[in-house]
């Protein structure tokens, strides 16, 4: 009994200092630092019987309402993932690829016609001028036609007002943000996945 008390006293220090995040198994693993041995079910049951519980996180919930609805755009693709002439419908998007000195973002646009990449850009940073550069090797080598559909997701380096301005420039129709669904971006990246 007064080594369950020695023992309680041990797991409220390791709950006090990991700011109350550890839950049984990570308290168990940092007993022994202590120079405490003993088993798992012990700890979880001494924590059990004295409602020391970890602070649970709340989990983070992701919205797809647009932050600038002055920016949405209509959706002029609306799912039809064909179309019959080259360099008239663009897919972007941007994706991050983990290498020995960090995360590298890939800004791709890709044309609906061919199914070709048309445009890329490569940076450590996702900002606006990584998904600038994609757009603008796009267009010099492919000079569209104006009128151009250009289709994204709704993220900050499309809806920023240089972009917007870009693309106007080159004569595209708007940014296809009509709430792009999750199926969108899945057949956009099955792409981009080796």
């Amino acid at each position: 009994m007064q080594c369950n008390l020695h023992l309680l006293q041990q797991i409220r220090e390791v709950h006090a200092r990991s700011r109350r995040s550890y839950g049984a198994i990570k308290t168990w693993r940092a007993l022994p630092l202590l120079g405490i041995k003993c088993g798992k079910n012990r700890v979880a049951n001494l924590r059990r019987q004295h409602d020391i519980q970890a602070r649970r996180r709340a989990r983070f919930k992701v919205t797809m309402q647009s932050r600038l609805p002055h920016w949405a755009a209509p959706n002029l693709l609306s799912r039809s993932f064909q179309e019959s002439q080259p360099n008239r419908t663009w897919v972007g998007d941007v994706t991050f690829i983990g290498t020995g000195s960090g995360w590298l973002y890939l800004a791709i646009m890709l044309d609906l016609y061919s199914r070709k990449i048309v445009g890329w850009s490569m940076s450590e940073r996702n900002n606006t001028e990584l998904v600038q550069q994609a757009l603008t090797m796009a267009v010099e080598q492919r000079q569209p036609a104006s009128g151009l559909i250009h289709h994204t997701d709704q993220g900050a380096v499309y809806t920023s007002a240089s972009y917007q301005q870009l693309l106007a420039g080159h004569r595209c129709n708007r940014v296809c943000r009509a709430q792009v669904t999750v199926m969108t971006m899945l057949w956009l990246r099955a792409f981009l996945v080796p």
